[in-house]
């Protein structure tokens, strides 16, 4: 079986900026070539240039989550459906970068990569240092559920008596991020495109 890498792809904000930048830059040499005002014009342009690489910097080292956050399902039986009920968290470890469309997959899986379970989730905006919660239910045959269930460790007899609540932690070598889509932000272009 081929094993799956996980897809990260990062969409910065800087690229709208950079057109920005350079489009008031070139508008700035005409008019200074017009008026002939070259010190303004240079020191103009080499201020806009510092902005740009500061900004620049600034998204390239803003830190990506790398994993979900405190993963755990909750497992119910009703009318012989499983009913699977996942939530986790995904952290901005960020102090001044915001996400923004973040999107992807969550990807469960047993201790020899084959999937279990694939959960997608769309979130508008996770603000620095925020934890923003998903919470999914599935319904899932008998057939379905009980590679989870023998991950997970639960006897599905106690399951379907009542003795096993049917909730675990999921360990953080069985989940990942298959897919991860996001936009990163500084968060005062951000709030200041908000005002």
């Amino acid at each position: 079986m081929k094993r799956k890498i996980n897809k990260i792809r990062l969409i910065s904000s800087s690229g709208y900026f950079s057109l920005t930048c350079i489009k008031q830059i070139v508008i700035l040499l005409y008019a200074s070539k017009e008026t002939g005002d070259m010190y303004y014009m240079i020191k103009f342009s080499f201020n806009k240039l510092i902005v740009f690489l500061s900004l620049l910097l600034f998204i390239s080292c803003a830190k990506t989550p790398d994993a979900p956050v405190h993963p755990s399902v909750a497992i119910a039986i009703e009318k012989n459906i499983f009913l699977v009920n996942f939530t986790c968290g995904i952290t901005n470890e960020n102090d001044s970068a915001a996400f923004t469309d973040v999107e992807g997959v969550i990807n469960i899986h047993d201790n020899g990569g084959l999937t279990l379970l694939d959960i997608h989730f769309d979130i508008p905006v996770i603000l620095p240092f925020a934890t923003i919660g998903i919470n999914e239910m599935f319904e899932l045959s008998e057939d379905a559920v009980t590679p989870l269930l023998a991950l997970l460790k639960i006897d599905k007899d106690k399951l379907k008596s009542g003795e096993d609540a049917g909730r675990r932690y999921i360990d953080e070598k069985n989940i990942k991020f298959k897919e991860l889509n996001l936009k990163k932000n500084d968060i005062t272009e951000l709030l200041r495109g908000k005002i």
